[in-house]
This record gives structure tokens, C-alpha cells and sequence, in this order.
């Protein structure tokens, strides 16, 4: 655990990977342990397992549409009903975690990449254009990217 929060709170450019990595480690070590030692989790329900493919999605989709649209059509489901079951599952609206894994990989690329320019970087997270971008950004950080990269 001490190793985890030196690694979050370096500044690494390797950070993200190496945090991924020892969190997988971590996270195989207790399931064995719980399986080891009697427990063992109760079968997840449908929206859970609904839940955990709209966030796999996300990962694999977010640079092609960050529109709640497109991933209930993912799941063959209306959008409302499936923005309805992730916020029941999740407490958070389906179009915030779609929007907060876009602002973490914008971040992190504004940081550690500082020789992409801005509007390598929208391309990249697959915004039409940097302006696009650039409100996306500040509608959900409450400063410009530029602002953003100065600060850090």
C-alpha cells in the first residue's frame, strides 16, 4: 500500500502504467485470498455485469463517441433505460462516467506529454477539432487545457 501511494504521488511519466499494474497485482492477491480462506463472492447480477461492460466499453470506445447513445446501443438497450440502470447501479449519471474517463485520459496526456500540442492531443482523444475540445475540457475542469498544462 505504501508503494501504491508513493507511485500516485510522483511524477512519473510511467506513473499511470505502474499504478495499473501493482492495483491488478493487489486486486489478484485478495481474490486469492478471500478464495482461499472460504469466501467466495456471490454471482453478479445483470446490471452489475451491465455495469462492467459499459465501463470496458468506454475504455475501448471513448475516442470514437462520448454520447450515452452510442453505448446503450452497445447493449441493444434504450438510452434512457440503460442511463436509468447505471445510475441505480452506480449512483452516477452514465453521461459523467463517460465524461470522466475522458477528462482522466485528457489530463493525463496534458501532463505527461507536454510535447503534443493541444490540438494533437484532442485529435487524439478524437474531438473533431481543437475548439471542441477546448469546451469539452473547460465545461467539465473549469479551466482551458492550456490553463491546465500551465498549472502543473
Amino acid at each position: 500500500m505504501r508503494l501504491i501511494k508513493n507511485v500516485s504521488e510522483s511524477d512519473m511519466s510511467s506513473r499511470e502504467s505502474i499504478l495499473k499494474g501493482l492495483l491488478h497485482i493487489l486486486a489478484t492477491f485478495l481474490m486469492d485470498y478471500r478464495r482461499q480462506n472460504g469466501h467466495n463472492d456471490p454471482p453478479m447480477t445483470r446490471r452489475q455485469e451491465l455495469f462492467i461492460r459499459f465501463h470496458q466499453a468506454i475504455v475501448e470506445h471513448y475516442r470514437e463517441s462520448r454520447e450515452v447513445r452510442f453505448y446503450a446501443d452497445l447493449f441493444c438497450l434504450s438510452p434512457k433505460h440503460f442511463a436509468a440502470v447505471i445510475k441505480q447501479q452506480t449512483g452516477i449519471m452514465a453521461s459523467d462516467w463517460i465524461s470522466n474517463y475522458v477528462m482522466i485520459q485528457a489530463k493525463t496526456m496534458l501532463h505527461d506529454e507536454q510535447q503534443l500540442a493541444v490540438q494533437q492531443i484532442s485529435q487524439r482523444l478524437g474531438f473533431p477539432d481543437q475548439s471542441a475540445f477546448s469546451r469539452f475540457f473547460k465545461a467539465n475542469a473549469g479551466i482551458s487545457p492550456s490553463e491546465f498544462r500551465e498549472k502543473k
